[in-house]
């Protein structure tokens, strides 16, 4: 919501400032299209008059290189129940608290591949992988390492959900959610599963599932890239267009970049929106 400078293209790109309305319209990546649900819902009841919540989280802003660890997890939602919540059983770290459910990717796993696979392990339920939408995600500084934690909403699943490591399970309601003492990790999710769960009644389909899967057993190098929604009142969000002589040139992107070796999210967008439209943040 906030930089210093005046935005311009540095490497030659357009730019234009896009509402809500008409976000749908602009021919973008297909790992921006998903996105594009999620923004609009943003987009609808921001006015700009009071600082976006969700920011409670601790960030190492040192240049010391820090190894990025990807967790993934789910809002699993259910119409009148909420979404729900795993309490931490005893003997693990963090024992008692309340999580999204969900954990870390093994080698060569896609984050799709992964939280199907933890929700079968942690809850006994079966999901298919083309039922996850993308929603939110969660970014956060601990001594040794940056956790980054994409959530997928999930609305349907197989099998009767229950804590297969003897963990305990709770629906919970939007009016409710932030009553639970959760990691540091998760509570930054709180505003923005609370915005979907307050306009959600599952009478239709979430939107934001037409990107590519790569469902095999093959093992997947995955890249992190950071973006940013650069908002204004009234003008709406930022894209920037890919110039000439890049891949997907004439597209309609959110600016962002790819990590540096040992950079955490935060350090990696600020260099790159510095670099790419001569802003600092």
């Amino acid at each position: 919501e906030r930089w210093g400078g005046e935005i311009s293209g540095a490497e030659g790109q357009a730019t234009s400032w896009v509402t809500a309305g008409v976000l749908e319209s602009y021919s973008m990546p297909a790992a921006d299209v998903p996105l594009i649900p999620p923004i609009k819902r943003f987009l609808e009841s921001y006015d700009g008059s009071k600082k976006t919540a969700g920011m409670n989280r601790l960030i190492n802003a040192s240049s010391s290189p820090m190894k990025v660890v990807t967790v993934v997890a789910a809002a699993l939602v259910c119409p009148n129940r909420g979404v729900l919540l795993a309490q931490r059983p005893p003997g693990k770290a963090m024992a008692g608290l309340w999580e999204f459910p969900g954990g870390k990717l093994e080698p060569g796993e896609i984050p799709e591949a992964a939280l199907v696979r933890e929700l079968s392990e942690e809850l006994g339920i079966t999901v298919d992988i083309e039922d996850l939408k993308p929603l939110v995600f969660a970014s956060n500084s601990y001594e040794n390492f940056h956790l980054l934690m994409p959530v997928y909403v999930i609305e349907r699943w197989g099998g009767e959900i229950s804590g297969a490591e003897g963990q305990a399970t709770s629906w919970v309601t939007a009016g409710v959610l932030e009553s639970y003492s959760m990691p540091a990790a998760d509570v930054p999710l709180i505003p923005p599963i609370k915005r979907f769960l307050e306009s959600y009644d599952g009478s239709k389909k979430t939107a934001g599932m037409n990107r590519l899967i790569n469902a095999s057993s093959s093992p997947m190098k995955v890249v992190t890239v950071v973006a940013a929604a650069l908002v204004c009142p009234n003008r709406g969000v930022l894209l920037a267009q890919r110039p000439p002589g890049k891949a997907m040139a004439g597209l309609w992107e959110f600016p962002g970049g790819k990590l540096e070796p040992g950079e955490i999210p935060e350090a990696a967008l600020v260099r790159e929106l510095s670099e790419e439209l001569g802003i600092t943040v």
